[in-house]
């Protein structure tokens, strides 16, 4: 923004232009985005060259404006598919919910109103934890830090388990739980351990199809995890590329599920491993050190 004319031997300090101000605040070896109020983005460095002893000082001023905005592009859009693909498990759970209760609108008042209260519970509870979820990344680009409390782990798988009884029904597939008795309490981010248990146990039943078992396992010294199904198991590259973004080996998949379980994990300093199992199937194990 500076107009042509005679400037050799002008101290920099006396140029007009915002770019200049803040170039000098740079310290040798600098690097800095500048980010101006017209939206113009430039990668600015202090550097120097040596002369008979002497360090004299030059700056390199980038445009940066198309690369930023690209860069910006991707993660929005890693983001809404991220949160797209957690909405979609959610209003799949609650919709099959409530589909069985209008299949079943005739005995809703007699034999089976327990069981539609608690799967109605069950539907509120899902649709406020992802309502959090939601929140949280409406202010960030990325996952937001856990905000750990101490929880019934058997208790919150159960929940879990509890919103996919329609499509477990409907598959004819059947839950084999092993929990501990202790009732191990994690300290944890409710939420998004949560959301860890969905995409592990939907990935599960994908892969089963039908007339398969999916057992899970919890355990206490220390607090683990398992999840595991007997479907056909993944080839050796799908197990390379299981946890690369937006990869999927389902042909509507997003790839987005276990690169969000990954992330949750990592933030959280859990270990994880997944594998096929030599009797068929995959297992997923989290341990809590």
């Amino acid at each position: 923004g500076i107009p042509p004319g005679p400037y050799p031997g002008t101290p920099i300090q006396e140029l007009k232009s915002p770019v200049i101000a803040q170039l000098l605040t740079l310290n040798f070896q600098d690097k800095r985005i500048i980010d101006l109020t017209d939206g113009q983005k430039y990668l600015c460095r202090k550097l120097f060259f040596m002369d008979h002893g002497f360090k004299h000082p030059f700056y390199i001023i980038e445009e940066f404006s198309e690369e930023i905005r690209q860069a910006e592009r991707a993660a929005y859009g890693k983001l809404i598919r991220m949160m797209a693909h957690e909405v979609n498990n959610t209003v799949g759970s609650v919709n099959s919910i409530l589909m069985t209760v209008l299949d079943n609108r005739e005995t809703i008042v007699t034999a089976e109103q327990d069981e539609v209260i608690r799967m109605l519970e069950v539907a509120v509870q899902r649709n406020y934890r992802l309502n959090r979820f939601m929140t949280n990344f409406s202010d960030v680009v990325k996952l937001p830090k856990p905000e750990k409390e101490s929880f019934d782990l058997n208790a919150s798988i159960q929940s879990v388990i509890n919103s996919f009884t329609p499509v477990l029904s409907e598959n004819n597939i059947k839950i084999r739980l092993d929990l501990t008795t202790s009732s191990p309490q994690l300290l944890a981010d409710q939420s998004q351990m949560e959301q860890v248990f969905i995409n592990l146990i939907k990935n599960s039943i994908e892969a089963i199809g039908t007339n398969g078992t999916l057992t899970i396992k919890t355990g206490a010294d220390p607090i683990s995890i398992s999840i595991c199904d007997n479907g056909p198991g993944l080839t050796p590259e799908a197990l390379e590329k299981l946890f690369t973004p937006f990869f999927s080996t389902k042909a509507n998949g997003q790839g987005i599920g276990l690169t969000l379980v990954r992330e949750i994990l990592i933030n959280h300093g859990f270990s994880f491993q997944f594998a096929n199992q030599e009797e068929g199937g995959t297992r997923f194990d989290i341990r809590i050190s």
